[in-house]
């Protein structure tokens, strides 16, 4: 049998108009996998309220006794020179 008998078939390697070479052949996609049904929750939850405790007075936040801290001085903005040699 000659090769020339054989079915014409375009060869995998030879780019096709239009596509980019560089760009990798694109890849068959799968087929989606069928999602798993989800079992039902054993039991309902309880209430938010059966879960957590309540919350602790809350707290007076007040400022040191003694003067306020000294600000702290601003860095003078920095300045870039080019450098001569």
């Amino acid at each position: 049998v000659s090769p020339d008998a054989a079915p014409e078939q375009a060869p995998v390697n030879v780019p096709l108009p239009g596509q980019d070479p560089r760009r990798a052949p694109p890849k068959p996609k799968a087929a989606p996998l069928p999602k798993a049904p989800q079992a039902a929750p054993a039991a309902p939850s309880p209430p938010l309220a059966q879960q957590l405790a309540p919350l602790p007075p809350a707290i007076d936040v007040k400022p040191a006794p003694g003067p306020p801290p000294a600000k702290p001085k601003p860095k003078p903005p920095l300045v870039l020179t080019p450098q001569n040699p």
